[in-house]
Formats: structure tokens, sequence, C-alpha cells
């Protein structure tokens, strides 16, 4: 059995991980609609600062004051998220635009209890791997068995 997988650069899965719903821009159009793994590749994104932001904006009272500590706090957090795994699954519901230009909506995000390693090289957006024992445990533990072997068929 095969799921495919949305490969994004860190923080970007722990972004959509962290939300119930979420939309992701990007530049592939992909007629599948259901489960996909998430997997966060080894090269970080240089978006500390939407990073800073999107996590501390709010938390912040005094947000623009005394930012280093934000800064600090956002870099020590971005070392904590794994690479080259898959980290978890959600469901694609919708693919809007075109080639070069579209947005992916994302629903119910679930974190898998632990990162499962996962090499790829190249600029890859999505991929197809053979789900294993381990990608079967996880999709268990998290509620999404049901809905990845509905995705495979």
């Amino acid at each position: 059995m095969k799921l495919l997988v949305f490969i994004n650069q860190p923080p970007w899965n722990e972004l959509i991980l962290r939300s119930s719903a979420y939309t992701k821009s990007g530049g592939i159009v992909v007629n599948h609609r259901g489960l996909v793994l998430l997997r966060t590749s080894l090269r970080m994104a240089s978006e500390l600062t939407m990073w800073r932001e999107l996590f501390y904006k709010d938390a912040h009272p005094n947000y623009g004051e005394g930012m280093e500590e934000a800064d600090r706090q956002a870099e020590r957090e971005l070392k904590t998220i794994p690479r080259g795994s898959i980290v978890g699954a959600c469901l694609l519901v919708d693919c809007v635009g075109a080639k070069g230009g579209c947005e992916y909506e994302l629903l119910d995000p679930r974190r898998f209890p632990k990162p499962i390693p996962y090499r790829k090289s190249g600029p890859v957006r999505f991929d197809s791997i053979e789900v294993s024992p381990r990608i079967e445990e996880s999709l268990r533990k998290v509620g999404f068995w049901r809905a990845a072997k509905k995705a495979a068929r």
C-alpha cells in the first residue's frame, strides 16, 4: 500500500501540526484528496521572522520591544523540530489554483508519537511511499489507519 507524502522545509509542518486547518502555498497542482503524510526536509526554511511572528506576536503584549529574546526562543524551538522525518499526517481537502501558484487546504493534522526517519534528496514537494509497519503503527495510534486504507485505493 502506498501513500502520498507532502514534503516541507521546517518550520512549515510544525505550523500545520499546531493548527486545526491550514492553507499552504505551493507550486504543484495535485488531484489527490485525502490522507497525506507530512515529511519535514533536512534543510531549514529561512523564515525565522515568520516563525517568530506567528508564535510570539499574540503571546507577547509588548511585541516589537525586546525581540532579541523572542528571536532566541524561536531559534531554540526551531532546533528541536525533527528533520528528514515523517512527523505526522493530515487530510488534503483541496488544491486551488494553477501551476506555479496553488494553495493546499489541509485539515485535521495529527502528530505521530515519534518521527519516522525518511530521507529523500532533491527539490521534491510530493512523493509516494510504501507504508512500512512503523508508519502503519503510527497511523493507527493517531486514528488515521482507516483514512490511510481509503487513500491508498
